[in-house]
């Protein structure tokens, strides 16, 4: 049974964005559910209202500022994690009470779990694990009872009371191959929290979807820093590891790319806006990606990044196969951010290029935000 809270105020009515099935980007946008929960209408200011289904929706950004990220309490095996504080209710089950809303877990559904503040969240193990203050210990763990992680050693069970436990670490279980039907979303509920789960239906105030091991979460919209439908369709830069990456200084700093990150690691910003995906980079930069044909067109919002104020200036440019797809005019510290939109079909490498405008590249921090690609 799992519980959101509700103290949040109903909040769908942001300055959104949304991508669309049919690669349409809506900016500015209210987003408001029909009344059966099966219709999104998306709202502008002087412009037409468009109403889609949720299957023809691709992505919606609620327009937040991305909070800090924190170190997670539970780390799903699917690889989502949720920060809030952490009990037992059963043998096999952990309990996360987030700022957001609740959930119970079974253990076969968690990789690791944080009870320390000051611990790390463990990484991936072959056996079960208990971390202690100065020791690990390995085996079988059988349930939390009480005060009490039960852990089998050599065919022993052995009580280790939690309060000496750090963290724990799962090994990963055999489950029947998992049946998804339906819409599969990716949440972003701002500071690294992330859940997965399918569509069952939203409300002005609550998105219900249901979770891999089955159970059902209503989650406050007012939680929503973005929301994103995983059918394969469309696909972030930042998820894909480039064919080269090439940083070309000025003089002799060397500034690599960054994911989802401006090139300084704060968060993404153009235009007073914060933008969870994307590139961050430095001039003169050349990142490629391997495409081998099988995109429709790629775009992103570029600009400079508000973290350098007026300063910095650059040239974005875009190559498929080594032609110029895209050119723009020189962009300064300040300036509004450009949209970039060209086909890619049947383009095999595609490359981004950020160059010296004038200047130098004193405070070039360049922005390939919301840079993505749409499948044909």
């Amino acid at each position: 049974m799992l519980v959101a809270g509700l103290g949040a105020r109903p909040c769908l009515a942001l300055d959104s964005s949304a991508i669309l099935a049919d690669g349409q980007t809506l900016e500015g946008v209210t987003v408001r559910p029909n009344p059966a929960g099966d219709q999104l209408t998306f709202e502008r200011a002087g412009k037409e209202v468009v109403t889609v289904p949720p299957q023809d929706l691709l992505a919606v950004d609620f327009g937040k500022v991305m909070g800090r990220p924190k170190t997670a309490s539970v780390r799903f095996t699917n690889g989502d994690q949720v920060v809030g504080r952490v009990s037992f209710p059963a043998a096999r089950q952990v309990k996360i009470a987030a700022g957001w809303g609740s959930l119970t877990v079974p253990l076969t559904w968690c990789s690791a779990i944080r009870l320390d503040e000051k611990a790390a969240l463990p990484g991936p193990v072959t056996r079960d694990t208990l971390v202690l203050a100065n020791d690990r210990v390995e085996g079988e763990i059988q349930g939390v009872t009480g005060e009490r992680v039960s852990i089998d050693l050599s065919g022993k069970p052995v009580p280790v009371e939690l309060g000496r436990v750090q963290a724990i670490a799962l090994a990963p279980r055999k489950r029947a191959a998992e049946e998804r039907k339906g819409l599969l979303l990716a949440l972003d509920l701002g500071g690294g929290e992330r859940l997965t789960g399918q569509w069952v239906k939203l409300s002005p105030d609550l998105l219900t979807v249901r979770l891999d091991w089955g159970d059902t979460v209503d989650i406050p919209v007012a939680s929503l820093s973005r929301l994103e439908v995983k059918n394969g369709k469309l696909v972030y830069l930042s998820d894909l590891k480039p064919s080269e990456a090439r940083h070309t200084p000025y003089l002799d700093v060397s500034r690599p790319y960054q994911v989802d990150r401006a090139v300084s690691g704060r968060p993404l910003r153009l235009g007073g806006r914060t933008y969870a995906r994307g590139l961050g980079v430095h001039s003169h930069s050349e990142v490629t990606y391997a495409l081998n044909g099988a995109y429709q067109n790629f775009a992103a919002t570029v600009g400079v990044d508000d973290a350098v104020g007026s300063q910095g200036s650059v040239l974005f440019r875009v190559f498929g196969d080594e032609k110029l797809l895209y050119e723009g005019p020189a962009m300064r510290g300040g300036d509004l951010p450009a949209e970039v939109k060209v086909d890619v079909k049947r383009v095999l490498l595609l490359r981004l290029e950020v160059d010296f405008a004038d200047g130098g590249d004193v405070a070039d921090h360049a922005d390939w935000a919301e840079a993505r690609l749409l499948r044909q």
